[in-house]
């Protein structure tokens, strides 16, 4: 619907409101199609960024402490290398869900697979003066759309679950501390950050006592 004014007149849907395109999408048989490379998308995604973040910000964290800097960082890394991952899902995704029949009633790809070869023989050969970087037209936008998405999200994780003072604090393992097991240097709460970081911090009960789990929703970053 955002769009559909910029096609010309007779490759228009002209859908009038949200359950008629979701109903005129379905009689097309277009509700689910593209679903699988929107899988692959999303599993390429998960599996590529929330390793490189978890591991930016918590080399970053031991060189920095608790600063911005570790979390936009270690996203814009993460969304970078994720781009590279996912986009060419992507771009599966889309042609596949937005195709239309050619004149002889066929689609133009009959699959993820098929539409990667075509996309493979006819974008991305150099008899054509093009090359892979077909998988990644409009990179930019993509990168600086997830790059938004990922980063704002965390903001709100944060205001959701109140933890408004220490969101700089390297995190990703707090939610099994209680669990008993023991991280050793991954774990944001030893002695090392106990004396060398903690220490330049204020906090309102005073003392190495704030670093505690029980008491780090005091901690005052300054």
């Amino acid at each position: 619907m955002q769009v559909d004014e910029l096609y010309p007149q007779a490759a228009r849907r002209n859908y009038s409101n949200t359950i008629q395109g979701l109903a005129k999408v379905a009689e097309e048989g277009a509700l689910f199609r593209g679903a699988g490379a929107n899988g692959f998308k999303l599993a390429a995604i998960c599996s590529s960024m929330t390793n490189i973040y978890d591991w930016c910000k918590e080399n970053s964290y031991f060189f920095f402490g608790p600063h911005w800097i570790n979390r936009l960082w270690g996203t814009a890394v993460a969304v970078a290398i994720g781009t590279v991952v996912s986009m060419p899902f992507d771009m599966i995704r889309t042609r596949l869900h937005t195709m239309r029949p050619l004149p002889n009633g066929q689609m133009p790809y009959n699959g993820m697979i098929d539409c990667f070869n075509k996309i493979i023989k006819y974008e991305c050969n150099s008899k054509w003066m093009s090359n892979f970087g077909s998988f990644y037209a409009g990179g930019e936008a993509y990168f600086l759309r997830l790059f938004l998405i990922c980063y704002l999200s965390q903001f709100l994780v944060d205001y959701y679950n109140e933890n408004y003072y220490d969101q700089e604090f390297w995190q990703p393992q707090r939610f099994h501390y209680q669990s008993g097991i023991d991280y050793d240097i991954h774990d944001p709460y030893t002695d090392a950050f106990n004396k060398k970081l903690v220490a330049t911090y204020t906090t309102a009960t005073g003392g190495m006592g704030a670093a505690h789990p029980s008491g780090k929703e005091n901690l005052a970053i300054i």
